[in-house]
């Protein structure tokens, strides 16, 4: 499963200088383009999922008294929630962006 963090290398076709050599990776078609978007979003949530799963089942081993260090407990919760903010944040952002191509026509 892919790390949040690591989507840096999927979107490096975006950074590339706009020029004529510059084109899309070799997709033959936007489906597949649409595909690889799919499947990061869907890897993504995934992880998130992971993270959210992961801070309940501590906070579930702490209430119960397994846990000794209350500082993973912690991170784990911290982490769960930025992934689900960050999420969040850029769902709004894509569905801003279809809202002002679909106001274009």
């Amino acid at each position: 499963m892919t790390s949040l963090f690591a989507l840096r290398p999927a979107m490096r076709f975006l950074t590339e200088p706009l020029t004529p050599t510059a084109t899309l990776p070799n997709s033959g078609s936007a489906n597949a383009l649409v595909g690889n978007v799919y499947s990061t979003f869907k890897d993504i949530m995934g992880e998130v999922n992971r993270l959210q799963f992961n801070a309940e089942d501590q906070s579930r081993a702490f209430a119960a008294g397994d846990v000794e260090d209350v500082h993973d407990v912690a991170l784990a919760i911290n982490k769960a929630k930025f992934a689900l903010d960050l999420t969040v944040r850029v769902r709004d952002r894509l569905i801003d962006a279809y809202r002002e191509l679909s106001n274009m026509r």
